[in-house]
């Protein structure tokens, strides 16, 4: 199966020690739905429709003022989401988190 799944997005920073580096953040939200492994294309078609609808719904947000920021603003408090097409059961993400050396 492949799965379209929203994920909350958020920046996390990787520490001043690893020379200030930052990493992305997905937390799984909801799967949406499921295709059949044949069915690659209408999964990313649709996961590119959803993502149209959630980037209305942030432009319209940004109307009020005080609304949500960018996710690389540095004040960014939650809010920006985003459906991803996986072909294995969605998570949350990363796993475990980077280490850089």
């Amino acid at each position: 199966m492949i799965f379209v799944a929203v994920f909350e997005l958020d920046r996390v920073y990787g520490g001043p020690e690893e020379g200030g580096w930052w990493f992305t953040t997905g937390d799984l939200m909801k799967v949406v739905k499921a295709f059949p492994d044949s069915d690659e294309e209408k999964a990313y078609d649709y996961s590119r429709r959803f993502n149209r609808t959630l980037a209305f719904r942030r432009h319209e947000q940004r109307k009020i003022p005080y609304g949500r920021l960018p996710i690389q603003s540095v004040n960014y408090s939650g809010g920006h989401y985003q459906a991803e097409v996986w072909n294995d059961i969605p998570y949350s993400y990363p796993e475990h988190t980077p280490h850089y050396e």
